[in-house]
């Protein structure tokens, strides 16, 4: 899970910034003026919930909160994550030709010796 919640951050920080009019918001800038702040503007707004990476395995709360949680660290989360996903898991569906295909492959490999155990 530690390596999951990884390799999410690193999908997310590679994304593309999206650079146009309304991304960088000009006209919100002129109406904000100076000294001001973007906190409720619109676009702020609007882009606020999805504008960071969100990890399913670190903690983003500050400390207080994070003691009120229970004060699990990423290995706990990073465990009560891997159980729930355990338990929701479902075998995909397969067409039984290709099953057992897959299965006389996996046989056949297995009787010839299979990969070397190092």
């Amino acid at each position: 899970m530690l390596d999951v919640d990884l390799l999410q951050a690193m999908a997310a920080y590679l994304e593309p910034i999206n650079v146009s009019d309304r991304t960088l918001a000009i006209e919100e800038i002129a109406e904000v003026g100076p000294g001001g702040h973007f906190f409720g503007t619109e676009a702020t707004l609007a882009d606020y919930e999805g504008a960071f990476y969100n990890p399913m395995v670190a903690s983003t709360q500050n400390h207080g909160a994070w003691e009120e949680a229970g004060s699990q660290d990423a290995v706990q989360r990073a465990h009560r994550l891997y159980k729930q996903a355990l338990d929701a898991y479902e075998q995909p569906a397969m067409p039984g030709d290709r099953a057992e295909a897959l299965d006389d492959f996996v046989a056949r490999r297995i009787a010839e010796g299979g990969a070397p155990i190092a």
